[in-house]
C-alpha cells in the first residue's frame, strides 16, 4: 500500500486519502475540485483510469463511489478503518489487538 500517494504532485493529481481528521466524507470526497465537473478537465487521469482522455464520469466519492473501482489509479481505494477491520478479521484471536 502507498499510504502517502494522495500527496503526489502536490495533491492535485490523486483524489482522496486513507485518513482525515474529520472522517471518511473528507478523506474520500467528490473529486470535481481536482478533475472538473464530470472529470472533463482531467485527460491524463481519464486515460489512466478509463483508457480514454475524454471519459466523462461521476467524480463523487463517499458514500456513492459511482466511478471509483479497484482498477482506477487516481482515486484512493482504502480508508484506514477498512484496513484495520481487515487486519482484525485476519488476525482472529491474536493477542496483538487485545
Amino acid at each position: 500500500m502507498h499510504w502517502m500517494t494522495f500527496e503526489y504532485l502536490g495533491g492535485n493529481f490523486f483524489c482522496g486519502r486513507p485518513w482525515h481528521p474529520y472522517g471518511i466524507a473528507f478523506a474520500l470526497p467528490d473529486c470535481s475540485s481536482i478533475e472538473g465537473p464530470r472529470a472533463i478537465a482531467a485527460p491524463f487521469q481519464n486515460s489512466l483510469n478509463f483508457g480514454n482522455p475524454v471519459a466523462p464520469h461521476d467524480t463523487r466519492g463517499y458514500p456513492s463511489f459511482a466511478a471509483w473501482s479497484p482498477s482506477t489509479l487516481t482515486y484512493e481505494g482504502t480508508y484506514w478503518r477498512w484496513v484495520q477491520r481487515a487486519w482484525m478479521a485476519a488476525c482472529g484471536s491474536c493477542d496483538a489487538h487485545q
